[in-house]
């Protein structure tokens, strides 16, 4: 699916209530409420959940990929389909360069996470280097840009 940075993914639109991303997606997604109040619809047959944050009047926030049968076309490149080098490249020419963050978490095994604020991306690899999941989320003030 065709993703514009912090606006769109494919027919989703961030800040979309619930309901219409479940009239898109269709009626297997799994509701899953939390305590904070915050909500997630999960596909987990497609390998991707949708977070509707509660102060954010539960509209869509962000979204997880999973490594799977969803893909995430950028700029005419799937990001699951390039390989870490050509990934942190690709991803470093359109973004400015210094402002990614890099973590690591030794408790998960190894899981390397790598955000592009600018791009409203944060990308998991596992210990080898493989991606694993995208999270796509909304760009805002917050993030230096305007969600449009």
């Amino acid at each position: 699916m065709h993703y514009i940075p912090g606006i769109s993914f494919g027919n989703i639109t961030f800040g979309m209530s619930v309901q219409e991303v479940s009239s898109i997606m269709g009626p297997d997604g799994v509701l899953e409420p939390a305590e904070s109040g915050d909500v997630q619809l999960d596909y987990n047959d497609s390998g991707i959940a949708f977070h509707f944050f509660q102060e954010e009047d539960l509209v869509l926030s962000s979204i997880q990929v999973q490594r799977g049968q969803i893909s995430i076309e950028f700029m005419e490149q799937d990001l699951f389909s390039l390989n870490y080098p050509d990934l942190l490249m690709f991803l470093s020419e359109i973004a400015d360069e210094t402002e990614h963050e890099i973590e690591y978490y030794e408790e998960l095994g190894g899981i390397e996470s790598i955000e592009f604020e600018s791009l409203g991306l944060v990308l998991f690899f596992d210990s080898g280097k493989l991606l694993l999941e995208v999270t796509l989320f909304e760009l805002t003030e917050d993030t230096g840009d305007e969600a449009e």
